[in-house]
């Protein structure tokens, strides 16, 4: 069973589908014109009104004071105000709740994707992250560096991948078959 997304982090990804979109600090008076006018977020929008007249917009501020505090949001002065943007911990913790969220679908031609890294001991963070970020993908450990998963997650894997940029770490194989001797 998932785990019900708490409304911060419906806020935190709402912030981030902007940021993507737009390429700049998102301020809140674009942010709302955005989810006014983009046809793509009409229930985000119907949500958030809904969402407004049972508890008021006080708290969307306390949402983003508890994001800025936890670290994921800084604010960045433009011409328009100030404008939030993602801290790399935010960036993380959007890419860990899109992953959450994910649906799995096997891979049509029934291969599995095998992931081998070699991530050194002062990275020790990142490869520990990284293990969080394939276990929820559905990867499984064949060894301790060796994980496979009969799912189709190559663009999701690549994104974490940039993400923590662990490049020249990690090999991505295509498996036709698993077998034992």
């Amino acid at each position: 069973m998932k785990k019900k997304q708490s409304f911060t982090e419906k806020i935190l990804l709402l912030i981030a589908d902007f940021i993507d979109v737009f390429r700049q600090p998102c301020t809140l008076s674009t942010f709302r014109y955005w989810l006014r006018g983009d046809p793509r977020y009409r229930p985000f929008r119907t949500w958030l009104e809904e969402y407004f007249q049972k508890r008021g917009k006080k708290n969307l501020y306390s949402a983003i004071y508890r994001l800025k505090r936890n670290g994921y949001l800084k604010i960045k002065i433009t011409k328009e105000g100030k404008g939030y943007f993602l801290t790399s911990k935010g960036e993380k913790r959007v890419l860990k709740n899109k992953i959450k969220n994910f649906k799995k679908k096997y891979n049509p031609d029934k291969s599995w994707l095998m992931v081998i890294f070699d991530i050194p001991e002062k990275r020790r963070k990142d490869r520990n992250v990284f293990r969080e970020f394939l276990y929820e993908l559905g990867f499984q450990k064949v060894q301790q560096s060796v994980w496979v998963s009969p799912y189709d997650v190559y663009k999701e894997l690549k994104e974490v991948v940039k993400n923590l940029n662990l490049s020249k770490y990690i090999k991505f194989l295509k498996v036709k078959e698993l077998g034992k001797f």
